[in-house]
């Protein structure tokens, strides 16, 4: 991982597991790099490292992503709705 003040970017190396919710951040946002292996894997911190405007651009990749997949009102409503029952699935 690098680690950007705030804003952390990824780097994952798994040779086995791929997870949805990471090849979609790698896919649409841009804030995580997979790799089967460990090819690429440096070269890949190295170019992250050499941005100037990093801490700028993942934040604005950050915002966006949190734009899109966090919907607070729609989630109070949901759980108000649904009441006691919600309680219990949306500490899960």
């Amino acid at each position: 991982m690098i680690c950007n003040g705030k804003e952390t970017l990824a780097a994952i190396q798994n040779k086995t597991i791929r997870r949805r919710y990471l090849e979609e951040q790698e896919r649409d946002y841009g804030l995580v790099s997979c790799f089967r292996g460990f090819d690429g894997v440096m070269t890949k911190i190295q170019d992250l490292l050499d941005q100037p405007d990093l801490k700028a651009e993942t934040k604005m990749k950050s915002a966006r992503l949190i734009k899109d997949k966090c919907d607070l009102p729609g989630f109070m409503i949901r759980f108000i709705e649904k009441w006691p029952e919600s309680f219990g699935r949306a500490v899960d």
